[in-house]
Formats: structure tokens, sequence, C-alpha cells
């Protein structure tokens, strides 16, 4: 009988889990296998009694690594590079004004040269377009030549 409850005793000891503990804001020491506090330390069955892991729990924030200052050189073509993806991008974006203000333009001529304007609807039917809508859309469209041209 008494080696039934050695033997027993051992095998629930061999399965705890580990857990973490901490003490909270008011100095009392918690035990979870969910920590909340930030210095929570990580207790197995092989580090018991006083010994201190250096494991941290989970979810608990990484520290960002040190990033060693960048040489002249580096800094010099970070910023060749930087400065020719602006470039790059500032070109694109005169490419794509240039073709919004050309749109604009073409269809502010159509809808000021044509007595009725038809479009086709989302049903696939064609409509003409009330005076209303019509006069809405011609500003829109002088709205985009003033933005992109």
């Amino acid at each position: 009988m008494t080696i039934f409850l050695t033997v027993l005793g051992q095998g629930s000891y061999a399965t705890e889990a580990p857990y973490y503990t901490w003490i909270d804001e008011n100095g009392v020491i918690n035990f979870s296998q969910h920590p909340t506090g930030l210095d929570a330390k990580l207790i197995t069955k092989e580090h018991r009694f006083g010994k201190e892991i250096v494991e941290k729990p989970k979810n608990q924030p990484v520290p960002l690594p040190v990033v060693a200052p960048k040489s002249e050189d580096d800094l010099n073509a970070e910023e060749k590079s930087t400065q020719e993806d602006f470039e790059k991008t500032m070109k694109e974006i005169a490419i794509a004004k240039r073709e919004n203000c050309d749109r604009a333009k073409k269809n502010l001529m159509n809808y000021n040269n044509r007595g009725r304007i038809r479009l086709k609807g989302e049903d696939g039917e064609y409509r003409i377009l009330t005076d209303q809508e019509r006069q809405e859309d011609i500003k829109e469209f002088q709205n985009r030549m003033n933005e992109n041209c």
C-alpha cells in the first residue's frame, strides 16, 4: 500500500503543469498558468525551490533590439535610395494627374457639346441624364480639371 501511494504521488508530481508567479501592486503573491503581471517568473517541476528562470511568459512584450548607428556611406546610400523612390513616386503622380486632367477635359467637352447625354444604367438599359444630373457632372469635371491640370 505504501509503494502504491509513493508511485501515485510521484506520478502526479511528474505531470504537474508549469505555472507563473508574480507579485501584484497590492503585494499579493499570485500563481497562474496565464500571467497578468509583467514581471512574472516561470515555475516548472525542474525549477522550483527558489531557482529563478530567465524565460518570460509568451504574452509579455519583447524588448526591442538595439540597432547600431549606420555609417556615413550607409546613410548616404539610404538617402539616395529614398530620394530615388521619392522622385519615382512624384513621376507616377504627375502621370496620373496628367491622365486625370485629359480625361476630365474630354468628358467636359462631350458634356458641353452634346445636348443630351445617354448613359448605360446598372440594369443594362440606356437612359438620358436630366439637366440637373448633367450640370452636377459638369461641375465635377471642372473640379477634376482644377485639381489635376
